[in-house]
């Protein structure tokens, strides 16, 4: 059995190898190791861990141990301090449990009503999870029936204003709740795009005007805004990232916008049952009196 080092000190090398060499050290020296790495583990922990939200500390620093067990092997002494390979590891693996845990809480809600919820229990999740699940499938099948390609004129394409004011939409109501400020290891972004409101490749490919910029490259855009908070694109800001993509060429007002979404409010909603509107839809595309009185009294963009 291995001698540890004199004068009571903690050599974390020799620890550390008998961890990765197990067969090599009684299960008591083992012990030992574990006990005697556990100080620099938790340190790393608790400051890789301030870096997100309170709500989850407690709990990133309980698995933390765990987590380094799992990595040691890939630990090398010439490549740095013990203690900063524990910090890069453990924040890594936090970042992909609070996405995980982020995603689950907001797929386990009611779509369309809150992003995330801290007192479900986990069965309570599961069956919401399903239900949310298939909301978002009939939300796709419905948007699969009515979606529609440009005509050979150069009127505005409808669809294309719909889908991009559902995400925007998205957005604003997010925004309502006390948990839209997300931890930074989650994009809310990519949640939308990947989750909730999930275009079809030749979707993000579309444009409001013939000459003007996809779907895609605007939503791309918007990404920075959706992602930090307070996690909402009002009609201004998507105007200004629209204008700012054609370099001044075209401009979008957002009473020019809202026009344009009223009108595609109106030719979707005539071809969805009224029931599938008021759950799916509407949460998203509120009503607005204050629309129809901005469009009437400016515009810089001719619909």
């Amino acid at each position: 059995m291995t001698t540890p080092p004199n004068h009571g000190s903690i050599d974390l090398r020799h620890w550390i190898a008998v961890l990765g060499d197990p067969g090599a050290h009684a299960q008591e020296e083992q012990a030992r190791a574990m006990e005697a790495l556990l100080p620099a583990i938790r340190a790393a922990a608790r400051r890789a861990a301030s870096r997100f939200e309170p709500r989850w500390q407690p709990q990133l620093v309980d698995d933390a141990p765990g987590l380094v067990w799992e990595r040691l092997a890939h630990f090398d002494p010439d490549r740095g301090t013990f203690q900063a390979f524990c910090y890069v590891a453990l924040y890594r693996a936090f970042l992909d449990i609070v996405e995980k845990w982020v995603r689950d809480q907001a797929a386990a809600v009611k779509f369309g009503e809150q992003l995330a919820t801290r007192k479900d229990t986990p069965a309570d999740w599961e069956s919401e999870r399903r239900k949310c699940n298939e909301r978002l499938t009939r939300t796709r099948e419905i948007l699969d029936r009515v979606a529609c390609r440009p005509g050979e004129g150069r009127d505005v394409h409808l669809y294309a204003v719909f889908l991009m004011r559902l995400r925007q939409g998205m957005t604003v109501l997010v925004s309502r709740h006390s948990d839209a400020a997300l931890p930074p290891a989650c994009s809310l972004a990519r949640f939308i795009e990947d989750c909730c409101l999930v275009w079809r490749s030749w979707e993000g490919a579309e444009r409001f005007k013939a000459d003007w910029p996809s779907l895609r490259e605007i939503w791309n855009e918007l990404r920075l805004a959706v992602d930090q908070p307070p996690h909402r694109v009002e009609a201004p800001e998507l105007c200004d990232r629209v204008t700012g993509l054609t370099n001044g060429r075209r401009r979008l007002s957002p009473s020019c916008w809202n026009r344009w979404v009223n009108r595609a409010k109106g030719c979707a909603r005539s071809r969805i049952s009224r029931e599938d509107w008021d759950e799916l839809f509407a949460p998203l595309l509120p009503d607005s009196s204050r629309f129809a009185v901005a469009a009437a009294t400016e515009g810089t963009e001719k619909d």
